[in-house]
């Protein structure tokens, strides 16, 4: 969407966040100013940017001042405009849907960033979830936040705490849910084609595949290696299609051999503080079941494996490639897609198409924080069973 924003003094800050948030989503943004504290007169902003709504170059308006008020009297001067001052969220869906406004005001003074936005995602390092998080909650924002969801179990109760208390929703990114191959398998289980799952194998290996952007690598900022950045994936995914069994215990190992020397990979192996470029392990779970887990950003392997499988009752399947293994006319068959209706879908903005549909509809959360929270409970063990040299309850 097209985009005209602008502001006065009073609304510089708001102005620049969410300006900031807009570009971030993809939008096309054009800021009409002020771009400093220093008195300007608001009515010069709000022509502007009725004038460039109005005239068709921008589909939408937004304008701050410090109440709101003076922008939209201003900008409702100019033929084809509809501004709206909106201090909350329940008169912003209105002011669409009831009254086609084509230009928000906003008041610096009185609506805060959080407010504005409704919705906070947080993307920031591993480290760095589950202040903002909470922040966000307390602000009465809803929040998606970027998987990992912590990097402790105390993490993740601190944010289900704070989700509570503000009575929003609350998601974590695993966009590998909703993948075309992956919603299949989920239809393979909800129509009872697999039975019980009792055992899980799961692998997710890079040979050569440390990441060289970003602090992914520094365990001030990221906590932890492909555990936290590829493990998380297809541990969730297999907890998701196993309907989310209650975890007993963790034995894991991990190694650091390849990653912090001198090789063939970008990245700098003096930043490599990290303590994993390669994990195994294995969970058992409460109801007997078992998942093997192997990940790396590093490892001599003679090629990179994705494969989730899974072994069930009735039926066994992978992902990679999605394949259906069940006894057929008394033969042992290997059932592939031919047509799969969700093909096409992109899963990243899936999960954010859910998120707002959850909130819009009052629907569970798609991933929401207790999930999440067994998933940091075995990525947890993993670690304390690597560093302890034993199993460990989880």
């Amino acid at each position: 969407m097209r985009i005209a924003i602008g502001a006065d003094h009073g609304g510089v800050d708001l102005k620049d966040a969410i300006r900031q948030y807009l570009e971030a989503q993809g939008h096309e943004v054009q800021d009409f100013g002020t771009h400093s504290h220093e008195s300007a007169d608001y009515p010069d902003y709000a022509r502007a940017v009725a004038e460039a709504v109005a005239g068709g170059q921008f589909d939408r308006g937004i304008l701050i001042c410090g109440t709101g008020q003076g922008m939209a009297m201003t900008a409702n001067k100019v033929r084809g405009i509809r501004a709206a001052v909106c201090l909350e969220t329940y008169s912003a869906r209105m002011s669409r849907e009831h009254n086609n406004a084509n230009v928000l005001c906003l008041g610096g003074r009185v609506v805060g960033p959080g407010l504005a936005l409704d919705i906070v995602d947080v993307c920031t390092p591993n480290c760095y979830h589950c202040a903002p998080t909470v922040a966000a909650f307390a602000a009465g924002c809803h929040v998606i936040v970027e998987k990992p969801c912590a990097t402790s179990v105390a993490e993740v109760e601190k944010m289900i705490a704070a989700r509570d208390k503000a009575g929003k929703q609350f998601m974590v990114a695993q966009s590998l849910r909703f993948t075309p191959e992956h919603l299949a398998m989920r239809r393979w289980v909800d129509e009872g084609m697999v039975g019980d799952i009792y055992y899980g194998r799961l692998s997710l290996l890079r040979p050569r595949g440390v990441p060289a952007w970003g602090d992914f690598i520094v365990k001030e900022m990221s906590a932890g290696g492909p555990c936290y950045d590829l493990a998380v994936h297809i541990l969730d995914l297999a907890l998701y299609l196993m309907n989310h069994p209650e975890p007993v215990s963790v034995s894991a190992n991990y190694w650091l051999e390849i990653s912090n020397k001198p090789s063939l990979m970008a990245h700098d192996p003096k930043r490599y503080t990290v303590p994993d470029e390669m994990a195994a392990g294995f969970v058992r779970f409460a109801n007997g079941a078992c998942i093997a887990l192997e990940t790396s950003w590093a490892i001599n392997a003679p090629e990179g494996t994705y494969n989730v499988f899974l072994a069930g009752t009735k039926g066994g399947m992978q992902n990679n490639p999605l394949t259906l293994v069940r006894e057929e006319a008394g033969l042992l068959t290997n059932t592939t897609v031919q047509v799969n209706p969700d093909a096409g879908i992109a899963s990243h903005s899936e999960e954010i198409r859910r998120f707002v549909e959850s909130i819009k509809k009052g629907l569970p959360s798609p991933v929401p924080g207790e999930q999440a929270l067994i998933t940091q409970r075995i990525l947890d063990g993993i670690y304390k069973s690597a560093v302890k040299g034993k199993e460990v309850k989880v």
